[in-house]
């Protein structure tokens, strides 16, 4: 089982460090455009003084150890809806299930402790895995976007779905 704590500052090496490997390609799979190529630690605190985003932090019950990080944007308490993403489970332990409890923790974290009713989420189409876990968490299809990326010169597809709470 996991739990979701807030992300601090001393947590920012770990998650960097889990971005060590990647290009910048999956820096904007995982985060969007909000932070550029590399990611570093100015960029996260840019991100946790912000009042648009939520940090959190996963960690296993059983050992303690942090094994994911998630956010909360666009929380809209009027309309009783928030966006989730940049969420990344340790590259050592993924395709463990910990991406669904995850997702599972963060429904209830956006209902009870947000009292929220809603939530919604874009994902790229060639990632399969992460738009099959968001399909078992219950999320349902919306809409698909054509996204003209012009530093790659491509064009992404993502796939927004939703949840109700």
């Amino acid at each position: 089982m996991i739990i979701l704590e807030k992300f601090d500052k001393e947590n920012i090496p770990q998650l960097l460090s889990w971005l060590e490997k990647s290009d910048a390609k999956f820096l904007l799979q995982f985060a969007g455009p909000r932070y550029k190529f590399p990611l570093n630690e100015e960029q996260l605190m840019e991100s946790l003084k912000s009042k648009d985003y939520m940090l959190l932090k996963a960690i296993d019950t059983e050992t303690r150890r942090i094994i994911g990080h998630c956010q909360f944007m666009r929380i809209d308490t009027k309309q009783s809806k928030a966006s989730i993403g940049r969420i990344l489970i340790d590259p050592e332990i993924r395709g463990n299930g910990f991406g669904l409890q995850l997702i599972n923790e963060m429904k209830i974290y956006a209902k009870e402790e947000l009292e929220l009713s809603k939530i919604d989420l874009r994902v790229f189409d060639f990632n399969t895995s992460a738009f099959r876990c968001y399909l078992k968490a219950g999320f349902i299809e919306t809409s698909v976007h054509e996204n003209h990326i012009p530093e790659f010169n491509e064009t992404w597809k993502s796939i927004t779905m939703e949840c109700d709470l």
